[in-house]
């Protein structure tokens, strides 16, 4: 009996594997071609989901935290807890007052505190006690720095703190604030909508919508699944793709605010919208913060995009942002204008770092914290001019 070939019995079958086999191939082929010679975009992509699903310092829901009407207050007392990421592992120390210690078993002078706040930039995310921006200007400058950071706070929740806290403080004459140029805009702004429901804001407002309505898409359904499944997420070809069709299909810009860097929020000068209401609001909380009992020194710490042209670059392609409409330096120009309109000193460690890039990582590759290297370099930079301020406007104060 004589067998029939499966490709004249089953035709149409035959084909469909015939090119399901070349689909397969073609993907394999175009796979190893990306391995090999991917864009800087997506080895970023890559690198990125390596870590895990997404950003979170591990422990932080087991921070030991005293709360005062349902608001932050201080960390408690000579507690002591872990901060770990991708990157690192730290021990936190926290002193008799409730800040982060600057010193190894530390005793907390009561006298003459001058408070050091600011968010995970000055609590010092990423390295250990004795390694934070305060801990080392303290050590130079030897004034009694107190290290109130808090990881995602921004100026209007820290200058609460100082506020509920002034008296316990023994009266500060001066308070440091760390002004975190990635994101600090984005918080403060986030802040206020909490509060207030004027036109002012209501550029802020299609964000959220805008997220709940790409929530009920296609698109955003295959991305969560791509991006959740072990397997899938780590193909380059399925990231080169999805990211290429999610690049067609947002003709607007803004749709995707929600979803980015939010130092490319506050750097995008072709975003006129956003960088408004960011001048005013920023503006407004200055203004506050001149009206306060202490005079305030505000120091400048720049997002890790805003000095390395290389990652900005890389991650303009990514967001799809035209490079030309990015001012790394906007930032800086928006905030010293509210100060100087305001006549609050600042220290701008912007130059410096840039000074200083090229003698090693002073971000972590993943994270956007700085290294051991960076709090070292940035303490380096602000402990002349941050000596020379505290000194000028002590002389000024009326005991």
């Amino acid at each position: 009996m004589n067998s029939t070939p499966f490709f004249k019995k089953h035709p149409g079958l035959s084909i469909f594997f015939i090119n399901l086999f070349l689909l397969l191939f073609v993907f394999i082929v175009f796979e190893i071609a990306l391995r090999i010679f991917a864009p800087d975009w997506l080895k970023y992509t890559m690198n990125y989901l390596k870590t895990g699903n997404g950003f979170g310092y591990g422990t932080d829901a087991n921070w030991k935290i005293e709360y005062k009407n349902g608001e932050f207050y201080s960390f408690t007392p000579n507690s002591t807890f872990k901060i770990y990421y991708y990157e690192y592992e730290n021990t936190v120390h926290i002193n008799s007052l409730g800040g982060r210690s600057t010193t190894v078993n530390e005793i907390v002078d009561t006298n003459n505190i001058i408070p050091f706040i600011g968010d995970s930039f000055i609590m010092g995310v990423g390295v250990e006690d004795t390694e934070t921006v305060v801990a080392i200007t303290k050590k130079i400058l030897n004034y009694n720095f107190l290290n109130l950071g808090i990881t995602g706070s921004c100026m209007p929740v820290q200058r609460k703190i100082i506020d509920n806290r002034y008296n316990e403080l023994g009266h500060p004459a001066v308070v440091i604030y760390g002004f975190f140029l990635g994101n600090d805009f984005n918080d403060i702004m986030n802040e206020y909508l909490k509060k207030l429901d004027s036109e002012s804001l209501k550029v802020n407002k299609p964000d959220k919508d805008n997220e709940a309505n790409m929530k009920k898409g296609f698109m955003w359904k295959l991305n969560y699944f791509i991006s959740h499944n072990n397997f899938l997420k780590r193909l380059y070809t399925l990231q080169f793709i999805k990211q290429k069709i999610l690049t067609i299909t947002n003709k607007d810009k803004n749709k995707d605010r929600a979803h980015r860097d939010a130092a490319f929020l506050i750097m995008n000068s072709a975003d006129t919208a956003y960088i408004n209401v960011a001048k005013s609001e920023i503006d407004n909380e200055i203004k506050l913060l001149s009206k306060e009992s202490y005079k305030s020194i505000v120091i400048l710490i720049p997002d890790r995009n805003q000095i390395n042209n290389s990652l900005r670059k890389t991650m303009s392609t990514y967001y799809n942002i035209d490079e030309n409409n990015l001012n790394p330096f906007l930032p800086n120009q928006l905030l010293i204008q509210a100060l100087n309109k305001y006549k609050i000193k600042y220290i701008d460690a912007t130059p410096c770092l840039i000074k200083h890039f090229n003698e090693g990582a002073l971000y972590y590759t993943q994270d956007n914290h700085f290294t051991k290297l960076g709090q070292k370099i940035i303490s380096e930079c602000i402990a002349d001019t941050l000596r020379n301020s505290i000194e000028e406007l002590k002389s000024k104060i009326k005991y």
